[in-house]
């Protein structure tokens, strides 16, 4: 159960950081049951490519400062 919390932690994260680049009219719902992709989501295929490298550096981070430890 907590790596599914610490998942969930990392896409908040990189939702948020999305978002900071985003204009206002297409900024993404931040949220556990915010839609990704699909109806209700304001992202395009690019905008996936976006969030997933927020995500993605987010996750390298933690492996960094866990390694660190």
């Amino acid at each position: 159960m907590a790596a599914t919390a610490e998942l969930q932690d990392i896409v908040l994260a990189a939702m948020t950081a999305a978002n900071l680049t985003r204009p206002e009219d297409s900024k993404m719902l931040e949220g556990a049951e915010a839609p990704i992709v699909g109806p209700g989501s304001p992202l395009d295929c690019l905008g996936l490519v976006s969030l997933r490298r927020f995500k993605r550096s987010r996750v390298t981070a933690g492996i960094e400062t866990a390694g660190a430890a």
